[in-house]
């Protein structure tokens, strides 16, 4: 009867479900986490109006202090392909709900691992209010995430079961996993955090003695810098706190420098930081790129790579035109 679909009231999720939610469905993964300042935020995967996965994101009650909502938020998709970027769009519904297309089966970030911290993840990124890094840009910072856990490994199964048919699972687009290596000025604030973890790896009052370039990079899963010491020249590659279960606690560097291949020896590290020689064995030039690869995983997609030396180390006169 139409006076039974005739709402008195409902919670603005509850409109943009009936509004997105495909009609032959009634089934749907809801889940609620809290965020990094205490929000709680739903994701909500689903079939869409168009017959395809979607997720409704709801960002209604985020925090106008804590986050600069205006600028928008960032949706990232962290997975054994790697990292990439999920378009989230202007809000749906006049709302705080964003509407996305699911990106599709997400490998676990280690294959064959069954623990909580293996899965992928879906990574929700706010602005920071009045907040810009050391060249001006703002900055982000972790709002929320979810973990695509077992139930929701499986979600594509249950949508076929509900329609009764064959289901596509073919994500809408190709999430780019590629990295874009960012350019960064570096300052005391950099050096402030380096200086603990580089002191440990090379002996106390290390980073007060070394003369840093004026340039670093932040690149996939890392940030890189480049310094001098006793006349000796370094690459830091700083992967951030490892973490065993992902086995980011032992890393291999390589250098590729047109098909020749090679490991890196003499690598110092202390608590995720690691300073690598440089220049990197003989012949070594503007071409070379360093490739980090997870101790567990040598032989699949890079963990991270870096190119850029010359930018980074042209200030130190390492490399010459």
């Amino acid at each position: 009867p139409k006076e039974c679909n005739e709402l008195a009231s409902a919670t603005p999720l509850f409109l943009s479900l009936l509004a997105h939610v495909h009609p032959k469905s009634e089934t749907l993964y809801l889940r609620q986490v809290t965020g990094n300042k205490g929000e709680p935020v739903i994701f909500a995967f689903f079939v869409g109006t168009n017959g395809k996965p979607q997720i409704l994101i709801d960002l209604s009650r985020v925090n106008s202090l804590k986050w600069d909502i205006n600028k928008g938020f960032v949706l990232k998709a962290y997975s054994g392909d790697g990292l990439g970027e999920i378009a989230v769009g202007k809000p749906v519904d006049g709302n705080a709900m964003f509407v996305v297309d699911d990106p599709g089966a997400l490998p676990r970030r280690d294959r064959d691992c069954s623990a909580a911290a293996c899965f992928a993840r879906l990574l929700v990124y706010g602005y920071q209010p009045d907040t810009v890094d050391s060249i001006g840009k703002p900055v982000t910072g972790n709002l929320a995430e979810i973990a695509i856990d077992e139930p929701l490994e499986q979600r594509f199964k249950l949508f076929a079961a509900i329609h009764g048919e064959a289901f596509s699972v073919t994500p809408v687009a190709k999430l780019d996993t590629t990295f874009k290596p960012s350019k960064i000025s570096v300052t005391s604030f950099e050096m402030a955090h380096l200086k603990r973890k580089l002191d440990a790896a090379m002996g106390a009052g290390t980073t007060d003695r070394a003369r840093f370039s004026p340039y670093g990079y932040h690149v996939a899963f890392g940030t890189v810098f480049g310094f001098a010491l006793n006349g000796k020249l370094y690459t830091i590659w700083d992967g951030g706190t490892p973490h065993k279960s992902l086995g980011t606690d032992t890393m291999v560097f390589h250098i590729a420098q047109g098909s020749s291949v090679r490991v890196i020896d003499g690598v110092l590290n202390a608590d995720g930081l690691h300073v690598l020689p440089f220049p990197i064995g003989p012949g070594f030039d503007k071409t070379a790129k360093l490739v980090v690869h997870k101790a567990i995983e040598p032989t699949t997609k890079p963990w991270s790579q870096f190119a850029e030396f010359p930018i980074v180390f042209a200030p130190l006169q390492a490399i010459s035109d």
